[in-house]
């Protein structure tokens, strides 16, 4: 088997047909929905007939290959692995995963596929993570499947830009940031305005990126003014366990009733060196849902640098979503740690002052205007963008 990058020979006409069928199935996924895992797409075949198509569509939801294999009667919901006989063959845009590691929230895909008893393999592009790259082919190939590697990755690197920039961070988490704004872009309404921006289609969807999410962020100005839950309520239903809310600073103010106490779930209170929660929040702490992290700071605010370096290494966070307010999203802008944005742009004009982001931040974020993903949410406009890699 030829590698990437040697020298080697081309594709049949068959193969470059069914991995751009491959390719068509990822690019109906959405990287808002699988950021900072890529968008990868997999067809099913037997006896060179294509008999299921998959695609990874949500970050911690079933691979490509999986859901090709179910798509294809192969694998059963009620199995807990695949059964031989029904699938001989996969095209699939990524190599399959191998790595047994704990931040996965799946079982190696080559175990899968050996267990369904293929034996051909059709791949679009090597892992680009140096770990791993090469290790699913070898694996396919010791368990005797042959394999295939098409000679020109491009195609999967144009539809996954937020994986190549996570991969390009890999001692920070892939940061989202989202707000909701008016049509004069306003975030916050004035007293006596509605409670809420954005309709309840749009919350709806916020429950679910949350719901995506390791971690979500806000600071001490919307922890006092919203006193918010901070959890993930998706109308598909509860996940297993809550993301981890993180409040930067505002830990002293705490009240004892505070919204963000009342449901279960780990919490990070990013405090100054010297700084303090109130004394009552002893046995919150000794609980273990609670954690202290001391940040310093510098003359802009807590050095964003440090904390999020270790959120990802002491609390392996891949997926941050940033929810606010201004000062805290102006200062992940200021320190360039953002790599894409949601915002939602309600059909009301609110006037005041509150906008996304101070405007003395300077902010000159460059947005890439292929990765634009956008939705009509009720009365609301929805759109995210991935941020453009510095050259």
């Amino acid at each position: 088997m030829e590698r990437q990058g040697t020298a080697g020979d081309s594709l049949s006409a068959r193969e470059d047909g069914l991995l751009l069928k491959a390719e068509v199935e990822a690019l109906r996924a959405s990287w808002l929905m699988t950021a900072p895992n890529p968008r990868v797409g997999a067809l099913a075949l037997k006896d060179g007939h294509i008999v299921g198509r998959g695609r990874h569509e949500r970050l911690g939801g079933m691979h490509a290959e999986e859901a090709a294999l179910r798509d294809a009667g192969a694998w059963p919901a009620d199995s807990p692995e695949p059964n031989p006989g029904h699938v001989d063959e996969i095209v699939v845009t990524l190599e399959p995963c191998s790595a047994k590691d704990p931040e996965k929230r799946r079982n190696p895909c080559v175990e899968s596929l050996l267990a369904a008893g293929v034996e051909r393999l059709l791949v679009g592009a090597l892992d680009p993570d140096a770990r791993h790259q090469g290790s699913g082919l070898m694996a396919m190939e010791e368990g005797g499947a042959q394999v295939r590697l098409s000679p020109d990755p491009s195609p999967f690197f144009a539809m996954n830009g937020a994986f190549s920039r996570s991969l390009a961070n890999p001692d920070r988490p892939w940061i989202l940031l989202k707000w909701a704004a008016s049509l004069d872009g306003k975030v916050a309404s004035p007293p006596g305005g509605p409670r809420w921006i954005s309709g309840p289609e749009s919350r709806d969807e916020v429950h679910e990126i949350r719901a995506l999410s390791d971690g979500i962020l806000i600071g001490k100005g919307t922890l006092e003014a919203d006193d918010p839950f901070l959890n993930a309520r998706p109308a598909s239903g509860p996940r297993p366990e809550q993301p981890t809310r993180i409040f930067v600073g505002g830990g002293e103010s705490l009240a004892p009733e505070a919204h963000a106490l009342e449901k279960a779930g780990p919490r990070i209170w990013v405090l100054e060196p010297d700084g303090g929660l109130p004394p009552w929040m002893a046995e919150n702490l000794k609980s273990g849902e609670d954690h202290v992290l001391e940040i310093p700071r510098t003359s802009d605010g807590f050095d964003l640098g440090i904390l999020l370096s270790r959120l990802r290494k002491e609390f392996s966070l891949r997926r941050i979503l940033v929810e606010g307010g201004p000062g805290i999203h102006g200062s992940f802008l200021r320190e360039e740690c953002v790599d894409a944005v949601l915002i939602y742009t309600a059909p009301i004009l609110l006037g005041g002052r509150e906008s996304a982001f101070p405007a003395e931040v300077a902010a000159p974020l460059a947005l890439d205007a292929s990765s634009k993903e956008e939705a009509c949410l009720g009365r609301d406009h929805r759109v995210a963008f991935q941020v453009v890699e510095a050259s």
